[in-house]
Parts: structure tokens; sequence; C-alpha cells
């Protein structure tokens, strides 16, 4: 299984990816931080290009491990649908949230022609961080197929 959460930066993406982790601790969960991905890989770039492979190299390594039988958690800007919906199409099982919030602490980087798309739930994570982690977690159980 595949979560993707994804959103501007300073939206909640990487604190809810931790929480979500702690949940499922029965669970292999592996949580792919695009911030923590640029480090790695030493992607600086900010550009269309450099934001397209920070996100191709995520998707690759999340295809790659879910056939493994881990649990993927996206944690990265990822402003582009056709690269989520390629995504969605390989994947077994996948769950996309938009995330958003009205703080502006890194307008600087935002990401030019966000591109929302069809996500599973759009999440405002102005609201306490447990309010949109129920909301995340009642999406799940609700989708999820049942075994």
């Amino acid at each position: 299984m595949i979560i993707d959460l994804y959103g501007q930066p300073e939206s909640g993406k990487t604190t809810l990816s931790h929480r979500i982790k702690r949940i499922f601790p029965q669970e292999t969960i592996i949580i792919i931080d695009g911030d923590e991905l640029r480090e790695a890989t030493e992607n600086k770039n900010y550009t269309v290009y450099g934001r397209k492979k920070n996100i191709k190299t995520a998707h690759r390594l999340a295809n790659l491990l879910e056939k493994q039988g881990y649990t993927i958690i996206l944690a990265l800007v990822s402003p582009y649908k056709t690269l989520r919906e390629k995504l969605k199409k390989q994947t077994r099982e996948y769950y996309s949230f938009y995330l958003y919030s009205s703080r502006e602490k890194k307008k600087k980087n935002n990401a030019k022609n966000f591109e929302i798309g069809n996500a599973n739930k759009i999440i405002c994570t102005d609201d306490k961080i447990e309010s949109c982690l129920a909301e995340i977690l009642q999406q799940l159980k609700d989708e999820r197929p049942k075994s």
C-alpha cells in the first residue's frame, strides 16, 4: 500500500506521516520524505525539472518497496497530477491526501501551478493534528479492501 501525503511546503506532510507510522507499529512502514530524499540525492533544484526528478525517484523507490511488501508513506510536495496518476496506475493499493494550510511560512518554496487533482481526501491542516490524523485513518478504513 502507498499512502501519498502531498501539498505545499509546511502543510504537515512530514508530521502526519510520522504520526501514521506510530499508529501502525506492527506493520512495516517506510516514509519517503521529499526533503530527506533531496538531501540524500543532493537535488537542490526547485525548478520544474528538479521537482519532477525528485518525485520520479520517490515513486520508483515506493513501487520497489511496495512490491517487497512494505507500506509506503510518501511525504512530498508533488505538484504534478500526471505523475501521481502514473504512480496510482502502477500501485496495487494507493491512497492520496492533499494537505493544505493557511500558514505562509515557506511561500518562497511553493511550487507554481500546483495541480491538486483527484485526492481521496482534501485535508486542511490548520486543525489539530489529531483531527487531521483521524480524517486520514477514517478514509483508509472506509476505502481499504476487506480481507
